[in-house]
């Protein structure tokens, strides 16, 4: 690795969808460290919290969730705000 480049760092993010999302779907995200948490201001929401390695991983994540026919409310980065 040049000693220049950057490093990747791991990145958590927080999606918030509609509906609740059962933790069996866990197997769906297998690979990342994902929590199903459901939205306290929102209880029909869920929240996936996912660490990913960097944020080149985002794109196949959302891949995941819309391949779920998840309707996403917000994409934020780092901690969650609204975990219970």
């Amino acid at each position: 690795m040049n000693p220049s480049s950057p490093r990747l760092q791991a990145v958590q993010y927080s999606i918030e969808v509609e509906g609740i999302v059962a933790p069996r779907w866990a197997e769906w995200f297998r690979g990342l460290d994902v929590a199903f948490v459901a939205c306290g201001s929102h209880p029909s929401h869920t929240l996936l919290v996912a660490t990913l390695p960097d944020q080149s991983a985002l794109p196949a994540l959302l891949a995941r969730v819309t391949g779920l026919n998840l309707k996403i409310v917000s994409l934020t980065p780092g901690t969650p705000c609204c975990q219970t």
